[in-house]
C-alpha cells in the first residue's frame, strides 16, 4: 500500500500482507550494511518466525561489504547525503570570492560506516558533528574524492529530488575544471547554479535540513 501525502510533499509505502513481508526479508536478508538495520531486521524477523504458519527464515549475520560496483551508496546518499556549493568571500581571490564544491553524509551512530566510505572514495573526514545526539558527517572537498563521486553516480544514479542537486553540482565542476570560476562570467553561472542546488530542501537529510545554507 502507497499513501502520498501532497501538503506534506512525501509519501509512505506500507507492507502488510505476510508474504509481501517475506519476501522482503529475504531481500533484506544478507544485504544490508548498517550495524542498525541488521539489529533491525533481526526483531523484525525473529518476530516474523514466531507467527504461526509462517515458514522459518533463518537470520545472515554478515553484512554486504561497500563497494563502488554496487548502487547501495546511491541509495545510501538519497536518503543521507547532499551535494553543497560553498562561495565566501576572499579578497585575495581574483574576483574576490572562493568557490568549493563539497559532498557530504551525516548518520547517527554509525561512526564505523562513514569511515568506510572514507576509505572507498580515498578522501574526506570524518566528525562528530556538535549539539547532536552522535550524529557523524562524513564530507569532502577534494578534487580527487569529487572526481571518483562524479563518476559513480553516472554509473548509478539517485532516484530522489537529489538527482537534480547533482546534476547542477556537476555543472558547478565543469566549470571550476575548466577554471570559468575565476571570470566574473563564470562565477554567475555558478552563484546561479549554487542556488538551484544549496536551496533545494530535499537536498538534505533531517540532520542538516535546519541549518542555514552558510552553516553547512
Amino acid at each position: 500500500m502507497v499513501n502520498v501525502y501532497p501538503d506534506r510533499e512525501h509519501g509512505r509505502y506500507a507492507v502488510w500482507d505476510s508474504n509481501h513481508i517475506a519476501l522482503l526479508i529475504h531481500l533484506f536478508n544478507g544485504n544490508l550494511v548498517l550495524p542498525k538495520r541488521i539489529d533491525q531486521l533481526k526483531v523484525w524477523l525473529a518476530v516474523y518466525n514466531s507467527k504461526k504458519g509462517n515458514i522459518p527464515i533463518i537470520s545472515l549475520q554478515n553484512a554486504v561489504k561497500l563497494s563502488l560496483n554496487s548502487a547501495w551508496l546511491a541509495g545510501f546518499t538519497d536518503a543521507e547525503g547532499c551535494f553543497n556549493v560553498h562561495i565566501t568571500k576572499r579578497p585575495a581571490q581574483k574576483i574576490g570570492f572562493r568557490t568549493k564544491l563539497r559532498f557530504i553524509l551525516d548518520q547517527q551512530f554509525s561512526k564505523e560506516c562513514l569511515e568506510e566510505i572514507k576509505t572507498l572514495l580515498n578522501s574526506g573526514h570524518v566528525a562528530l558533528r556538535s549539539k547532536t545526539n552522535q550524529v557523524y558527517r562524513y564530507s569532502t572537498d577534494s578534487f580527487r574524492g569529487l572526481t571518483i563521486i562524479l563518476e559513480y553516480y553516472k554509473k548509478f544514479p539517485l532516484k530522489t529530488t537529489k538527482l537534480n542537486s547533482f546534476e547542477k553540482w556537476s555543472e558547478v565542476w565543469h566549470l571550476m575544471v575548466k577554471g570559468e570560476h575565476l571570470t566574473k562570467e563564470g562565477f554567475k553561472k555558478i552563484q546561479e547554479l549554487a542556488k538551484e542546488v544549496n536551496n533545494n530542501p530535499f537536498n538534505y537529510p533531517p540532520a542538516l535540513s535546519a541549518l542555514s545554507n552558510d552553516e553547512v
